[in-house]
Parts: C-alpha cells; sequence; structure tokens
C-alpha cells in the first residue's frame, strides 16, 4: 500500500488524532496522542522527512456545524 507523504491532525477533546493518506487521498487513521508535546514532536518528525502536515481541526469544526443543521 502507497502513501501520499501528508499528513493531518484533528484536536479532540482528549487529545489529537492524526491520518495519513493513500494514493486516492483515502485518510488512514493513524495515531491518537494524549498531549500537544506528542503531536508536535510527530509534526516535527514527519517535517524532516519531507512530509506535508495539515492542521484539519478548523475544517472539520465547520463541515461539523454545518451538517448538525
Amino acid at each position: 500500500m502507497t502513501y501520499l507523504k501528508q499528513m493531518s491532525y484533528v484536536e479532540l477533546k482528549d487529545g489529537y488524532q492524526t491520518y495519513v493518506f493513500k494514493e486516492n487521498l483515502e485518510p488512514v487513521r493513524y495515531k491518537f496522542f494524549h498531549t500537544s508535546e506528542e503531536l508536535n514532536d510527530a509534526i516535527e518528525k514527519a517535517r524532516d522527512k519531507g512530509w506535508k502536515v495539515i492542521n484539519a481541526t478548523k475544517t472539520v469544526n465547520r463541515l461539523n456545524r454545518r451538517t448538525k443543521k
């Protein structure tokens, strides 16, 4: 299975969920981090390896607000 060099994360009540993406752009749940320090360490490592990192929290929150109506 081939993945794009892209990681997104979403801030949740109890931590941060990260996702990686397959070549067909399908998201795959990756790792859950309980603290921002753990997340920041993972972001730094991903960027050092040339990965694009996206904070998807605002986008997900907007989509959730629109679909709850």
